[in-house]
């Protein structure tokens, strides 16, 4: 899948609902995010690639990680437009990054 070789369990623990790796399944309710997710208390970025080659054409990815911030209680989202690996986006990664950690693990501004 994806041109990317995957050994059978692999591929299940990702790609079932409710595999072991699958935590950011687009087919979850609210409700089922709340539960795979809302353990995750400590300050929390998710870094949306908008074309993400590995999440379904027909997902609407801001939404998704509208809801995955949703279901996390210190959780923030960016999107950023590149592929998975966010190539060519190591400046805006950075910028994000660090005032995401200034701003809400170190209660700093930026500046």
């Amino acid at each position: 899948m994806n041109g990317i070789s995957y050994h059978r369990h692999r591929y299940l623990s990702l790609y079932t609902k409710g595999g072991e790796e699958d935590y950011f399944n687009s087919q979850y309710s609210d409700a089922e995010l709340r539960s795979r997710l809302g353990h995750v208390d400590v300050p929390c970025l998710l870094l949306t690639a908008l074309r993400d080659e590995f999440v379904p054409f027909h997902v609407d990815k801001i939404a998704f990680m509208n809801r995955i911030v949703s279901a996390m209680p210190k959780a923030e989202g960016v999107a950023l437009d590149s592929i998975h690996d966010l190539k060519g986006q190591a400046a805006m990664v950075g910028y994000h990054v660090r005032s995401f950690v200034k701003d809400k693990v170190l209660g700093m501004s930026v500046r």
